[in-house]
C-alpha cells in the first residue's frame, strides 16, 4: 500500500511493506514443521496466528523454526504466547528452534523463554521431539 501524505506543501512517499513468509510442512501424520521468514509484527502477526490455527489443527507437534526470522514485537510475542496455551489445551507439543540473537534477545528480556519450549538448533528440538514420542 503506497500512500502521499501532504504536509506544509512538502510530499512525503510511504510504503507500507509487509514482509513476512510461513512455509509449512507436514512431515509426517502427527509432525508439522512451519518456518518463518522476516518480520511478526502487528501487521503480520494476525496472518501467522490465522495460518497456523487453521494448518496445524490436527498435529500433536509443531517444529517452528526462526532462523530466518528477523525482528519481532510484542505482537509476535503475544501470538506465540496464544499458540503455547493453545497447544497446551490441545495436548500438542509446540517447539521454537534456531532463533537468532537479536529475536532470542527479546524472548529472553519478556522471560518468554520461561514459557516458551525454546531449541538452539533444529537437532536438538528434534532429540527433544523424539523423546516426546517415545
Amino acid at each position: 500500500m503506497i500512500a502521499i501524505i501532504t504536509t506544509a506543501g512538502y510530499k512525503r512517499l510511504f510504503t507500507k511493506v509487509r514482509v513476512m513468509h510461513v512455509s509449512i510442512q507436514q512431515r509426517d501424520c502427527s509432525l508439522t514443521k512451519v518456518e518463518i521468514q522476516g518480520r511478526l509484527d502487528a501487521v503480520t502477526a494476525p496472518e501467522f496466528e490465522t495460518a497456523f490455527q487453521e494448518l496445524t489443527k490436527q498435529d500433536k507437534i509443531v517444529l517452528i523454526d526462526t532462523s530466518k526470522l528477523d525482528y519481532i514485537s510484542s505482537a509476535g510475542l503475544r501470538v506465540f504466547l496464544a499458540l503455547t496455551k493453545q497447544s497446551k489445551q490441545m495436548d500438542r507439543t509446540l517447539v521454537i528452534h534456531s532463533l537468532q540473537e537479536a529475536v532470542l534477545r527479546v524472548f529472553q528480556v519478556s522471560g518468554f523463554e520461561k514459557i516458551l519450549t525454546l531449541c538452539a538448533t533444529e537437532s536438538e528440538a528434534q532429540e527433544l521431539i523424539d523423546k516426546v514420542k517415545a
